[in-house]
């Protein structure tokens, strides 16, 4: 869901821990984490029996409107990881109108390789993280995600349902999908722009 402004410092701290950094800097260097909720940027906040556990962010590419990257700071396993990226590849097809969503793990992540590949997410090409060490880039246009789409659902959402709001509305992703969830629509008008502190 989205965060509420009390909780933007939670959360900004949260992927600001060494083991949740999702590039290799330098010692004395971090990655900057900003939590916005834009045109150009979507963070949610994700919460597991009300705890925040990490983060899910959906940035618009600078050049092309339709591409979106995403990016996922858990700090649980265990299908959360799936669940929330059904959540936030439904939102940002169905809701953002997106025409390509891509996404970049270490080559030796083979949690990530699994799920990009069930997801219909295809290899594009790697990169170098700051570090030196390689990373994949994976891709999944519309087309594959609306083939992929229902034996996703199915395969991450059987057991446990998770929902998906934004401003306005919110979405329960069930084995089937996403429906609306008129129940959830207390939440609070998501954070503006929290850049964490240099």
């Amino acid at each position: 869901r989205p965060l509420r402004a009390a909780e933007a410092p939670a959360l900004s701290a949260l992927l600001m821990r060494p083991d949740l950094q999702r590039r290799a800097f330098a010692p004395s260097h971090s990655e900057r984490q900003p939590i916005d909720w834009s045109d150009r940027r979507r963070t949610f906040g994700v919460f597991v029996d009300e705890r925040l556990t990490g983060g899910v962010e959906l940035v618009a590419d600078e050049d092309d409107p339709g591409t979106w990257e995403l990016g996922l700071s858990l700090t649980e396993i265990g299908g959360v990881g799936g669940r929330c990226a059904a959540a936030a590849l439904f939102y940002a097809f169905e809701r953002l109108d997106a025409d390509l969503v891509w996404c970049w793990a270490r080559k030796s992540n083979v949690a990530i390789e699994r799920l990009t590949r069930r997801f219909g997410f295809v290899s594009s090409h790697s990169i170098k993280q700051p570090d030196g060490r390689e990373a994949m880039v994976y891709e999944l246009d519309v087309g594959r995600w609306d083939a992929k789409r229902r034996g996703v659902m199915a395969h991450y959402l059987s057991d446990a349902s998770i929902t998906v709001c934004d401003e306005v509305s919110c979405w329960r992703g069930e084995q089937h999908g996403f429906m609306p969830d008129r129940a959830q629509l207390q939440v609070s008008i998501p954070v503006q722009a929290v850049e964490p502190p240099e």
